[in-house]
């Protein structure tokens, strides 16, 4: 459990690193890792952004087995906008489409482990660079990557080959300082108990591993609808009040 949370962790940190062009991205704890090459989109269809690839997928496997999935139909570094302006030397980090899978085996005795959303992107990218000069070419390429947004986004998770949990956002947006997470148009359930939770707004706590549902919610059973406010709601689908 603990290899996969480093893993997952520092997944997109690994992608960064890949799509620049700096070989193959691996961790000691990973015995395998499997990357699908990306298209490069021309300058001239983003001249603002420095880095924009089509079609990007990569799967991780440990001991033979499958443990993660990824794909994204976008992925693009680009100029973070405060208010009417772009700030060219900070950057954010979007995915467009983004489907992931994560496979947890019988002996994880939890799946709170988990980071879903990294907090290391930058950082992870620079420290992989080989040579002191790899590093600082890859700052001033890519300059303080400060946020990732995800556009559309779907989380997959299984415990032992059982799927049990998924969860779909319109939007996810990561301060890549603080670790938060904030996600639009939420949508979690429970494979088992058919429970669905829906929510305008709700937020992942990287420190508690939960989803926060600060307003109102609507909650689906095979039993009836209702609503409610504030509650937390971690990946065993365990709803606690705010």
């Amino acid at each position: 459990m603990k290899n996969l949370s480093l893993g997952v962790k520092y997944l997109l940190g690994g992608i960064v690193i890949f799509v620049l062009g700096f070989g193959v991205w691996g961790f000691s704890q990973w015995k395998e890792s499997v990357h699908k090459r990306s298209r490069v989109v021309s300058e001239q269809a983003c001249s603002k952004c420095p880095f924009v690839f089509k079609g990007i997928s990569c799967y991780f496997v440990q001991e033979r087995r499958k443990v993660y999935f990824f794909k994204a139909d976008e992925f693009k570094i680009n100029p973070r906008a405060y208010g009417v302006f772009l700030i060219q030397p900070i950057k954010e980090a979007t995915l467009t489409n983004a489907f992931i899978e994560v496979y947890l085996s019988a002996q994880d005795d939890s799946m709170q482990e988990v980071d879903l959303f990294p907090s290391s992107l930058a950082t992870s990218a620079i420290s992989a660079a080989d040579t002191e000069e790899q590093k600082k070419l890859l700052v001033r390429r890519i300059g303080f990557v400060t946020r990732l947004m995800v556009q559309k986004v779907r989380f997959s998770i299984y415990k032992d080959e059982e799927l049990t949990i998924t969860f779909t956002a319109d939007q996810a947006l990561t301060d890549l300082k603080n670790g938060e997470t904030v996600l639009r148009g939420f949508q979690i359930e429970h494979k088992a108990s058919r429970k669905i939770i829906s929510a305008r707004t709700a937020i992942w706590d990287a420190k508690e591993n939960v989803f926060k549902i600060p307003s109102e919610y609507i909650a689906v059973t095979p039993k009836g609808k209702a609503k409610g406010y504030g509650i937390k709601v971690n990946l065993d689908f365990k709803i606690l009040k705010i």
